[in-house]
């Protein structure tokens, strides 16, 4: 069922449909009306409608407190008017706790969602289509975060930043990334469909990683620094390189089980303990 629903997400991105499924709108909210905005009340904040703008720095959406909901509503927050060259951000929040952000689209920014720095912790991610984000499509730091069932497509077009992430999770434990398809990711120096990096007890599962760009380094999922990962029951296809590797000495205690994948070394599987999984 998780390839019959992430077939249906990526439908939902090219085609229009604004959400990966189809949940029902939220009205007890506060609605956004307008971009850029600042959230500086705890609660739950909404969309009625799509929301573009052109700003090419700064966060269509700063998060600047704790204990926020954002439901899309099935709605899109559109940056592509900034063009390739932008440097804004989608969705952004600094040191919070407890952010959710669900259910819709979030196109053409530099970074689609990024929710980062010290003391962030506790965020859920889920049932969006992240589409043409030109850097990084979800970008987050914290202990105990969940990211479950996204589309994310065609991440790095215009190779501003030289490099192209589906997901990136820094500095944090606990966490969850599940049953997220991340198809195309363009041509540029480093392309990772999922990237860890400083981080502890993570489970990486069901994901469908496809459409990777050839670069000087890149990897459907890539533990650059980590400690006690389990990846598994995932299909990541690299063409150029490894299909799942960790960083070597930088990571231990790597568990790679249950992957079906292709790569094009000898080895599209690196990790530190290895078993059942399907090359093909």
């Amino acid at each position: 069922m998780k390839h019959i629903v992430n077939v249906v997400a990526l439908a939902a991105s090219i085609f229009g449909f604004g959400s990966t499924l189809a949940q029902a709108e939220i009205t007890e909210c506060t609605e956004i009306t307008s971009l850029p905005t600042i959230i500086t009340a705890q609660g739950v904040y909404c969309l009625k409608g799509n929301l573009n703008t052109a700003i090419t720095s700064g966060d269509a959406i700063l998060i600047d407190t704790n204990n926020v909901t954002i439901d899309l509503n099935g709605w899109k927050l559109g940056g592509l008017a900034a063009g390739l060259g932008t440097q804004a951000n989608g969705i952004a929040a600094s040191g919070r706790k407890n952010i959710i952000i669900r259910n819709g689209t979030i196109r053409g920014f530099y970074r689609g969602l990024e929710i980062i720095g010290t003391g962030s912790s506790g965020h859920r991610v889920e049932d969006l289509v992240m589409d043409g984000n030109t850097h990084r499509a979800i970008d987050i730091e914290g202990d105990g975060v969940r990211i479950l069932n996204n589309s994310i497509v065609n991440t790095g077009p215009g190779d501003v930043s030289n490099q192209a992430v589906g997901i990136r999770v820094n500095n944090g434990s606990g966490g969850i990334i599940n049953g997220n398809l991340i198809n195309g990711l363009e041509e540029t120096a480093q392309i990772y469909g999922i990237r860890l990096e400083n981080t502890i007890e993570f489970e990486v599962s069901d994901n469908t990683i496809f459409g990777i760009g050839e670069g000087t380094a890149e990897a459907g999922i890539i533990v650059v620094s980590g400690n006690k990962t389990a990846i598994f029951d995932n299909t990541a296809v690299n063409e150029f390189s490894s299909a799942i590797r960790d960083g070597g000495v930088s990571s231990d205690n790597t568990l790679c089980v249950n992957n079906r994948v292709r790569g094009n070394t000898a080895d599209p599987v690196i990790c530190d303990i290895e078993a059942n999984n399907e090359v093909f």
